[in-house]
């Protein structure tokens, strides 16, 4: 039950994660701020500043320039943009199933 449920896990992440690899240029996991605001773009997550601003500060609070894939997945996991019912993440799922 554990393997078939971290096979599904890896591959409803899969789409993410290859995002992430493309701006995650030196493949340590981690982002720096310049880097996250690239990948929402490229998530076609439509972001004020203030809420990059707002993300920013619940992901790097201490402004280490180091948010990590786990953060971010955890992040994506539970905003609902547009006070909708889907999370960036399902959203993401559900637009490379059309």
């Amino acid at each position: 039950m554990l393997d078939f449920q971290l096979r599904e896990h890896q591959e409803y992440l899969k789409h993410f994660r290859e995002l992430f690899t493309v701006v995650d240029l030196d493949g340590k996991g981690i982002l720096s701020e310049a880097r996250f605001v690239e990948l929402m773009k490229a998530l076609g997550v439509a972001c004020s500043a203030g809420e990059i601003t707002y993300y920013l500060r619940i992901l790097d609070p201490f402004n280490t320039q180091c948010i990590t894939f786990s953060d971010v997945v955890q992040l994506l996991s539970s905003h609902q943009p547009d006070n909708g019912k889907y999370s960036v993440l399902q959203l993401l799922n559900l637009k490379q199933d059309l």
